[in-house]
């Protein structure tokens, strides 16, 4: 009984959510792509990437660290992961990349 109610009280928590310009520009790039293939593919792709940060702005531990400490959430009809740090003390998040899953995603380290 007390398992469930601590659960209960971590999933009550809002981690705050930092997004670095590369990951912006990451999104950018990918909803201009989409865009161009199709009229309206573009804001949908930028409502799944809202969708996915809004579930893990909830549950940071939803999905598994993947590198480093690096956790990868998957977006719903399109192929990207939002690369992520969970920072639990200070209860926020770095949104480090959006990168397509056929990319090798360790390229974000060679950013400068």
């Amino acid at each position: 009984m007390v398992r469930s109610r601590k659960r209960a009280f971590l999933q009550s928590i809002v981690f705050t959510i930092y997004i670095t310009e590369a990951a912006e520009l990451d999104v950018r790039e990918a909803f201009l792509w989409y865009e161009k293939q199709r009229n309206g593919l573009g804001e949908a792709f930028r409502e799944e990437i809202a969708k996915t940060i809004q579930t893990i702005r909830y549950q940071p531990f939803l999905f598994q660290a993947k590198y480093r400490n690096i956790r990868v959430a998957y977006p719903n009809r399109f192929p990207f992961g939002l690369h992520y740090y969970v920072h639990e003390k200070e209860k926020h998040l770095d949104i480090v990349a959006c990168f397509h899953t056929a990319k090798n995603p360790r390229k974000w380290y060679q950013r400068g």
